[in-house]
């Protein structure tokens, strides 16, 4: 009489319980990380929320230093990064102590550079 032969199996049941987990802490981690750039928006009364994700994002804050998706660069560094992605919007978010000659002169360069299409960010307020 023949023996049975057993066909050996992996019970992977933990390792996806473990993947899992190990997901959702990197997502919630991710969601946590914020930057450690402190911009004082202006106030407005507009309600609407530019959508970031399909944008570049370029910060000035209240020294004038200029962060092209947080990292720091040079104002003619951030037209030449927006002329080369050309496709995705940019977003302007600049803190509201800063002289309105700087924020012309980024905007003079990225007219410049042909992207003509710049949003400024606000925050949201009822009472100016």
């Amino acid at each position: 009489m023949r023996k049975k032969s057993r066909i050996a199996e992996l019970d992977i049941t933990s390792l996806i319980d473990v993947l899992f987990m190990l997901i959702i802490f990197f997502v919630l981690t991710a969601s946590f990380v914020s930057t450690s750039l402190n911009i004082d928006l202006p106030k407005s009364y507009s309600s609407s929320s530019p959508s970031s994700e399909a944008s570049n994002i370029i910060t000035l804050d209240k020294t004038g230093a200029v962060f092209w998706n947080s990292q720091k660069v040079t104002k003619a560094e951030a037209a030449k990064m927006a002329s080369e992605e050309s496709e995705k919007g940019i977003l302007l978010v600049a803190d509201k102590n800063l002289p309105y000659g700087s924020i012309v002169e980024l905007l003079s360069l990225l007219q410049k550079n042909c992207h003509t299409s710049v949003g400024l960010v606000t925050s949201y307020s009822e009472e100016l």
